[in-house]
This record gives structure tokens, sequence and C-alpha cells, in this order.
């Protein structure tokens, strides 16, 4: 029985593996301007998506020692989704929470490291290939400023894929014996910097930096500090409080909130003015949006949800946005509750990426955005990380 069992754990890591770089392939090219050049690999993009999620759904009911009754509740939860992401043509949040809750037994540590190689080999490739001419790196003009895609699919994709890089090299350092934060900070502010010159996105600079500062003092024992806690405990609901109060309270004859639309380049009035045309529905819908991107013509009639607790909102509906909401919010207790110092680090480093995501789409895209792991060890393994795993380890 014994024998059986790591069979079936040896198979089932072997799968998830698969499944990992399946969907980190899927959504990379997805986000570049490679399937725009050739029209072959959206193909590719999306049977490598639908490859993904098939067998890790295989790992998570079939080879995985969740119990029957937490099986029954993933099946349920996972229905829904599937319903709603079909309805509002957005597969995000359901691709997101089959892969995290298959990766039960696989090392955090190792999913880390290879989101930061993958996204550092295919950045490398992608920007060397915008430079001969192969693929074509979009300019535009903007407030005195030109704004650079260096071969993805726009500004602001290339920056957030950059903030994502950083995110998994720190999320890996973590574990490391000497982190040598001081000097790993200087290249990776390098970086930052040099990305906000050529891209223009304030919300990722802002990111990058709150990252590379929690870098700097992740020797500290931030689980002895109540302060630390609380404002954890409190941050997922002011999150997604914030997402709705700023949607349907923003007001243009209101200086203070002309202020803070300008600061977010006009994300809130959009934001409100797609709750105006297109209420909220408990199972979501699909409309139909135009954004910049993937091109550098000029879109006139402008309208796109450029945040990923919005989209989950207005296009999968309010039932998952309360579905998201709840399993954040009770991970955030359980892992606080745990009082682990590394996994209240990783809690911090995913709390940056949740206010990237205020901003942007990419923070519930699981091929992009590592730290939707930390949600499964935090959730299903009683706020303990699972150290537990054989493949990445080549055992």
């Amino acid at each position: 029985m014994d024998n059986d069992k790591s069979y079936q754990y040896i198979i089932g890591n072997y799968i998830f593996v698969v499944a990992l770089l399946s969907m980190i392939f899927s959504c990379f090219l997805e986000s570049t301007t490679i399937p725009t050049v050739f029209p072959i690999f959206k193909n590719i993009c999306y049977a490598l998506e639908i490859f993904s999620v098939g067998i890790a759904s295989i790992k998570l009911f079939f080879l995985s020692d969740y119990s029957v009754r937490y099986k029954l509740i993933i099946l349920m939860v996972l229905f829904i989704l599937y319903i709603t992401a079909t309805i509002g043509k957005s597969r995000d949040l359901l691709d997101s929470f089959i892969l995290v809750f298959a990766s039960v037994n696989i090392k955090l540590e190792n999913i880390f490291k290879t989101y930061f190689y993958l996204f550092g080999t295919g950045l490398f490739v992608v920007i060397t290939l915008s430079q001969t001419g192969i693929l074509p790196n979009y300019v535009y003009f903007n407030k005195n400023s030109y704004r650079q895609s260096l071969g993805m699919g726009y500004t602001t994709i290339l920056s957030s894929v950059v903030f994502y890089l950083l995110v998994a090299l720190v999320c890996w350092s973590l574990f490391w014996k000497n982190k040598h934060s001081l000097l790993c900070s200087i290249p990776m502010f390098g970086i930052s910097y040099f990305i906000y010159k050529l891209t223009n996105t304030r919300t990722d600079l802002i990111c990058s930096l709150l990252l590379i500062l929690l870098f700097l003092i992740s020797n500290s024992n931030f689980a002895k500090f109540n302060f630390s806690k609380t404002f954890l405990m409190i941050s997922p609901s002011i999150i997604f409080l914030w997402s709705l109060y700023s949607t349907y309270f923003y007001n243009n004859m209101s200086r203070v909130w002309l202020v803070l639309n300008d600061l977010f380049s006009e994300r809130l009035y959009l934001n409100n003015l797609v709750s105006n045309l297109y209420p909220a529905k408990l199972f979501g819908q699909y409309f139909t949006q135009y954004g910049n991107g993937y091109s550098t013509n000029i879109v006139t009639n402008y309208l796109f949800i450029d945040s990923s607790f919005l989209r989950v909102y207005f296009m999968n509906g309010i039932i998952p946005f309360i579905i998201l909401y709840l399993i954040i919010q009770y991970s955030f207790y359980r892992i606080i509750k745990s009082g682990n110092n590394l996994n209240i680090l990783l809690l911090f480093i995913f709390l940056i990426t949740a206010f990237e995501g205020i901003f942007s789409t990419l923070f519930l895209v699981i091929g992009i955005n590592c730290t939707l792991y930390i949600l499964n060890y935090v959730f299903f393994n009683q706020g303990r990380i699972s150290h537990s795993e054989e493949i990445f380890n080549g055992k």
C-alpha cells in the first residue's frame, strides 16, 4: 500500500511539473507579440492552456491526497467558476484555482525558481527578437515621453512581467541560506528603474520598490510584531472594498477623485463607466472591450477593465468575486495564525502583487503570478508550507 501511494505521489508530481511548464509557456507566449506575428502560436497557446488544466485536474482529483470532503468542495467551487468563465469568456480565475489546488505536495521554493528561470529566459529571447526586427517593438508617445514594449504585447505588459520576474526571484531567495540582500537589490533597482523609464508605468515601479525594500529587511522577524500581523489580516478586505468603493463612488466633480484618477491613469473613471454600462451580475457577463496593445493603432472608443479584481467582478460575476475574497482572506488568517516568519514574508509579497493587481490584469494569471500558489499551502496544509516533494529534488 505504501509503495502504491509512493508511486501515485511520484506520478502526480511529474504530471504537475508538465502542467506548470505548459501553463507558464502558454501565458508568457500570449503576453508577447509572437502570436501576432506568427498566428499559429495563438492555437499553440490555447492548446497548452487546455492541456495544462486537463492534466492538472487529473492530478488534483485522482493523484492527490485530499480527502473526499475537500475534493467535493473543490469540485463545487470549480464548477461555479467554469460556468462563470464560460459566460464571461474569462478563464484566468478558473485556471488559477485548478493549478493552485493541484500543487499540493509540490515544493514552493522550486515553483518560484521555475518561474524565475523561464521568465528570465523568455524575456531575453523576446527582447532580442524585438531588437533584431523579428518581433515588433511597439513605441507609443505619451505625455512628452516615448514608451516601448520590447516585443511584449504592450508597455504595461512588459513592466508587469518584469515585476513578476523580480517577485519570483525574491520569493525564491527567501529559501536561500545566504541571501546577499544588499548586493542583489542593486541590480533589481536598476532593472526596475530602467523598465520605468522605458514604459512610464508608475504602479510597477512603486511595487518593485516595495518588493526591494521587503527584500532588504527580510531577515527581520515579522511574526513577532502584532502590527504587521494585524495589517496583513485586514489587507485583503481593504483591497476588495477599495476596488468596489472606487468604482461605485467615483465622482468626476470631486477634486480628490480627479487627482486619484489622474494618478491611476484614468482607471477609476473607466471602472465607474463600466459599472454604469454593464452592471455586475451574479454569474458574470460578456461585453466587448477595447484596449491598447498588440498594435500601435489608436483606439478611439477605449473601454477596458484594467484591474484583476474588477475583471472578476464584472466578467466572472459577484459570486466568483466573493469566493476569491473568502479564500484569500481565510488563507491570510491561517498563515498568520501559524506564526511562521517565512510564511508571513511570503504573504507580504503576495500583498504587494495584489496591490499591483488593483491596477493591472495579470495578478490572477497563474502562468505569470507565482505567488498565487501560496494560497494552497496556507489553506490546505494547516498554515504550513509543504516541503515534501520528489520531482524537483530529483529523488
